[in-house]
């Protein structure tokens, strides 16, 4: 039985050394890439709705929500010359954006609610590679599917002028964690240009898919010994309606590769 298990550990080791020996690319990428949450807009908007239907003169300032940054580390082990398998682990933040609003009939109440996103992926991919002829450049072109662990941050500062009271307390400053996750995928495609013999760098584009509607408060949000936000609530907006979180869309960056 010892033998046997002795073979096969054998067998597993000179497979995987012959992956190794076939080409073992290391790489780490980042630029920047956008979000669609078009659902988390929407929520945003109607901070803005509900505002404007309250005090009509008010004045609001909104940003653009979806701005990203991004990062990846891809490690790849090639089966043969042109075929590779391998993990990927990253992450994308959501630049933040804030939204104040200002009645000018009564500028002493001015509430800023600020937001941003993350995004940390778990993926296995393959990638098929090719050189060009006569040319130091190499294409790749893959496809990661695995598991995204997503957060969004929502902080809101309600800034109060002294002798100015808002249900018993003169301001209102809070900060609230969701969290979920759930399948995303990625496609890619790199143009790879060779500097020396086991080192690249290279052009990167890709498009992610990645869309979460299960993320919960992870702590109880209290003012003034009132629970605002209980722990475990679904992520809403003000008027209560269930929103999700979409970090689905387009990137591109540059890399640095090992070869070998």
């Amino acid at each position: 039985m010892k033998k046997f298990l002795l073979m096969i550990a054998a067998t597993a080791l000179l497979f995987f050394s012959g992956i190794l020996l076939a080409d073992t690319h290391f790489g780490i990428s980042a630029g920047y890439s956008y979000a669609t949450m078009d659902d988390m807009k929407a929520g945003l908007d109607r901070i803005k709705e509900t505002a404007m239907n309250l005090t009509p003169t008010s004045h609001v300032d909104m940003g653009k929500f979806g701005d990203s940054i991004y990062a990846n580390i891809d490690l790849d082990l090639g089966l043969n010359d042109f075929f590779s398998l391998g993990p990927r682990v990253g992450g994308q933040y959501v630049l933040p954006v804030n939204i104040t609003v200002t009645d000018p009939a009564d500028p002493s109440v001015t509430t800023s609610n600020a937001y941003s996103a993350a995004l940390i992926p778990v993926e296995l991919g393959a990638k098929i590679k090719f050189r060009l002829p006569l040319l130091p450049v190499l294409i790749t072109a893959g496809a990661y599917g695995g598991y995204g662990l997503a957060f969004v941050t929502q902080g809101v500062n309600i800034a109060v002028n002294p002798g100015y009271t808002i249900a018993g307390y003169n301001a209102a400053i809070y900060n609230n964690l969701y969290q979920g996750g759930g399948f995303m995928a990625d496609g890619t495609a790199t143009a790879e240009l060779m500097f020396g013999d086991n080192y690249t760098i290279s052009a990167n584009f890709g498009y992610r898919k990645a869309a979460f509607n299960n993320l919960k408060s992870v702590n109880k949000v209290e003012i003034a010994g009132r629970t605002i936000i209980p722990s475990g609530e679904l992520m809403q907006d003000v008027s209560g309606q269930q929103r999700s979180a979409d970090f689905s869309g387009f990137n591109a960056g540059i890399g640095l590769n090992l070869r070998f």
